[in-house]
């Protein structure tokens, strides 16, 4: 498993790196860590941006500048790595400069991934630079599975999953990526669908998802209720789940009206792991 771990070297980001480092040890797989940052840009008083020249001391000083920067993000990423103990061949470290979604999505777009996993802030928050947003955004659009990690997590041996569905798309994709997430730590993942009316039909369907997947650790519940994204995190925090896993379909307007909106909702509410699944995800494809 080829995970994409991008770090602002915050105390959420490294719990989600202690997640990272659980499939590397669980299911093999290399992590490649990277900081996104800005270089300032030198000014020289009465003559302007010293970067404008495209040559001469003003240029070097920039130049030295990015240069010792790209040097002390990469040895604090490295620092990061000792610390949680990680073998040199188990990941590897790269600082970049420039826009933190454009160079995320340039690394997904140019390398093959098989997972993103990062630590967010929720989109209140002014501090760090992985807010909700970058995170909403991976989830929509992500070519690979995304686990995002909020600052009230803790990193446990997660025991139960929660996964919501509409039993109108199609999950066993996702869901068969969630068992090789879970089968490790003999996890439960849990089904739930938002009823109103027909529920004993929708109850057959979801026992005959349960039964198309091989896992013995999974069951359902089918429950009424009113406003999607209340619900799951209502029923979140019943179940006592350790994770959250949703997928975010944008196939018609309404549905992308309807579970972009749920989905945003509850990963910026939510104070566990959330795993997303996006319509473009290619599981390993």
């Amino acid at each position: 498993m080829n995970i994409l771990f991008p770090t602002d070297f915050s105390k959420n980001s490294e719990v989600a790196l202690e997640y990272a480092i659980d499939l590397v040890k669980n299911l093999k797989g290399h992590i490649k860590m990277i900081n996104i940052y800005d270089v300032p840009q030198m000014e020289d008083t009465g003559v302007g941006s010293l970067s404008n020249f495209s040559s001469g001391p003003g240029r070097r000083l920039q130049e030295k500048v990015s240069d010792d920067m790209k040097a002390e993000v990469e040895g604090k990423l490295k620092a990061l790595a000792a610390k949680y103990e990680l073998n040199h061949q188990d990941y590897d470290c790269l600082g970049i400069e420039g826009n933190v979604k454009n160079e995320i999505d340039k690394l997904l777009a140019t390398e093959a991934y098989d997972l993103v996993v990062l630590g967010f802030r929720n989109e209140n928050s002014q501090k760090g630079v992985f807010f909700g947003g970058i995170a909403n955004h991976l989830v929509e659009t992500s070519v690979c599975p995304v686990i995002a990690v909020p600052p009230t997590a803790k990193y446990v041996d997660f025991k139960k999953i929660i996964y919501p569905t509409d039993l109108i798309h199609e999950d066993t994709r996702a869901l068969s990526w969630l068992i090789k997430l879970a089968r490790p730590h003999k996890a439960k993942i849990h089904l739930l669908h938002i009823g109103d009316d027909y529920e004993e039909y929708r109850e057959t369907l979801v026992q005959e998802l349960c039964d198309s997947l091989s896992y013995d650790h999974i069951d359902y519940e089918v429950v009424p209720g009113v406003g999607v994204s209340k619900v799951i995190l209502e029923m979140t925090n019943k179940t006592k789940a350790d994770m959250i896993a949703m997928t975010t379909h944008t196939t018609t307007l309404f549905q992308k009206i309807f579970h972009a909106s749920a989905s945003k909702d509850v990963l910026d509410n939510v104070d566990i792991p959330f795993i997303g699944f996006s319509d473009n995800t290619k599981f390993g494809d």
